[in-house]
């Protein structure tokens, strides 16, 4: 994996590119001295490290810019795992372990600002606690030589002649991504471009970190990151009739867009434009020992993807022997659409799926994926996460919510007045906390009213005192509900946008 080197110098931050280092060039991170906004620019490695950094430390990639109340803070990936090491055209994917968000020094020319308020203070923390949370997830992935925003497929299609993120670029009648031409006919993009400035804007979730990087034309800089469940399994045997058999490797990859991205009860629907809630894109990409794609499909139901998957070896077999190694396996196929006549590829299909269905659940629900098995402890199982979910999404979901929001760029700090607490609750609101303590301090007192005044033991006391918790629960509850006032008791997201 290739890793930058990130220079802390007094009134900058500085950037050595893995390929450049020792050379002439590194990024200079900065404030502008008159309006602070943050500065890129590529300057002359003696001139932008003419003083010595304080430290020095190895970053996997640059993610872009978030902009809180001290200023801005570069974003840059601290730890990274390469889940995919030969993928398309030997392609890396690395999943994002950890990552960090350093703020840009102020140059030693600029104005005295004014001071942080206590409040403010308070809120930088959880604003970038709540970036971290994101990240946290593991389930962001970038790759410095391959555009992971984009299907083979569309790469293919479109001969990695890809429109940047401009108004101008458009769906044609297939659903892909189409480049802008010249009157002449020749594509305006190339494939020379930039990673980030020929990324799908529909996946690209670090897109509004990487504004100031675009705006300079240093984009190549910045990884695109996607959020979602990449895996990939080596070797993969596909029975042949005969003495040799053919070994895939299966790339699994899918994708959830940044427009409407939420949680379970905070982001339903469609907006305005037909952005559908919690879209996800799923890919699947078959590879020979070679190295090159065979037939790529983007899937989403497991029925379609088995059939997709058979007719992907149907035709790698023809094409590699010429002879038709695998003959009327679809035929088979087509009296039972459940059972694949390659047992490998089979399992390894159903592991990655599962394994993806449970990914997608936790992100979007809380929990993984219910199976709806039929024995006791698989509808034991189901019945907890059911209520694990119903919790998590009544009263711990807002926030994962609000973070979304803010690492995507649907929420902007810079909105918020220096005495408003966005985190106020409502008049009337109550917190799960205080529910809880206001029950057991209901639960001690009839246990002491019983032990004070009663002739009962002390078992029968706590006997009591527990059935009368109980009981008060169920009325309160049902008052609530009868009054509609249910909604006073669950957490809401703060960050969500009324067109949202």
């Amino acid at each position: 994996m290739a890793q930058y080197t990130l220079h802390f110098a007094e009134d900058a931050l500085v950037l050595e590119a893995p390929l450049l280092r020792g050379s002439s060039s590194v990024l200079r991170v900065s404030l502008e001295p008159d309006s602070l906004k943050p500065h890129v620019a590529l300057e002359a490695r003696s001139a932008a490290l003419e003083q010595s950094a304080s430290r020095t430390m190895s970053v996997f990639a640059i993610l872009g810019i978030v902009e809180l109340f001290r200023g801005p803070y570069l974003a840059v990936v601290t730890r990274a795992r390469a889940v995919v090491r030969n993928g398309p055209g030997g392609a890396e994917i690395c999943q994002v372990v950890a990552a960090d968000f350093f703020p840009v020094p102020k140059p030693s020319s600029a104005a005295p600002s004014a001071p942080l308020s206590p409040l403010q203070h308070r809120l930088e923390a959880k604003f970038l606690d709540m970036l971290h949370s994101v990240v946290d997830t593991r389930t962001l992935y970038y790759s410095h030589n391959y555009d992971i925003t984009q299907t083979a497929q569309r790469i293919a299609l479109l001969g990695q002649r890809l429109a940047p993120r401009t108004p101008e670029f458009k769906l044609d009648g297939g659903g892909f991504w189409e480049a802008p031409r010249h009157p002449d006919g020749k594509p305006i993009f190339t494939n020379e471009q930039s990673l980030a400035s020929r990324a799908d804007p529909r996946f690209f979730w670090n897109l509004n970190m990487s504004h100031a990087f675009a705006a300079a034309r240093l984009d190549d800089w910045v990884h695109p990151v996607i959020c979602g469940y990449v895996a990939v399994r080596h070797n993969v045997p596909i029975e042949v009739d005969g003495p040799s058999a053919l070994s895939l490797t299966y790339l699994f990859i899918s994708r959830r867009s940044r427009t409407r991205q939420g949680t379970r009860f905070n982001l339903r629907g469609l907006d305005a434009e037909g952005n559908a809630a919690n879209f996800v894109e799923t890919e699947q990409i078959l590879l020979p020992q070679a190295g090159e794609v065979v037939d790529p499909n983007a899937v989403v139901q497991t029925v379609l993807s088995r059939r997709h998957v058979l007719a992907s070896l149907e035709a790698l077999a023809v094409d590699e022997s010429r002879q038709g190694r695998l003959p009327h396996k679809a035929d088979s196929f087509q009296d039972d659409v459940m059972c694949m006549p390659y047992a490998a590829m089979e399992f390894a299909l159903q592991e990655v799926n599962r394994s993806n269905a449970n990914t997608m659940s936790v992100l979007y629900a809380g929990t993984p994926a219910l199976k709806t098995r039929r024995g006791k402890l698989g509808k034991l199982q189901d019945g907890l996460n059911s209520v694990t979910r119903y919790f998590i999404n009544n009263f711990s979901d807002a926030n994962k919510q609000d973070a979304i929001n803010l690492f995507l760029g649907d929420f902007s700090v810079s909105s918020l007045g220096k005495t408003e607490d966005v985190f106020a609750r409502d008049a009337g609101d109550e917190t799960l906390a205080s529910v809880f303590f206001k029950l057991v301090f209901v639960f001690l007192a009839v246990f002491m009213l019983g032990a004070v005044f009663g002739t009962t033991s002390p078992s029968a006391n706590f006997t009591a005192a527990t059935l009368t918790t109980m009981v008060l629960i169920l009325s309160v509850a049902a008052h609530a509900l009868r009054k509609g006032l249910s909604p006073a008791f669950v957490s809401k997201p703060r960050f969500i946008r009324a067109d949202l």
